[in-house]
C-alpha cells in the first residue's frame, strides 16, 4: 500500500510500464500509450486522439473510486 491510500487519499499513475508500477507497490495502475507519450497517441488523427486522451482520464479517474487491496492494472 503506498502512502496517499494509507492516508485515504487514493491515487492512480498512468503508465506506459504497468509492471514496474506494479512491483514498487502502486495500488491503482492505468496502462498508458508508450513511454515517450503516456497519455496520448500521437500517429492519431487530432480529433481521435483527443477521444483516447478523454477516456483514457474518464478511466483513470474511475479508478478511484475502486477500492482496491494491492497493485491493480486498470485497461
Amino acid at each position: 500500500m503506498n502512502q496517499f491510500d494509507k492516508a485515504g487519499i487514493p491515487a492512480v499513475l498512468v503508465t506506459a510500464i504497468p509492471s514496474l508500477a506494479e512491483s514498487l507497490g502502486v495500488n491503482r495502475i492505468v496502462e498508458g500509450a508508450a513511454v515517450t507519450h503516456p497519455t496520448g497517441a500521437p500517429e492519431l488523427p487530432p480529433a481521435e486522439e483527443a477521444t483516447y486522451r478523454a477516456k483514457l482520464f474518464e478511466l483513470a479517474v474511475n479508478c478511484l473510486g475502486i477500492s482496491v487491496s494491492g497493485p491493480t492494472i486498470f485497461t
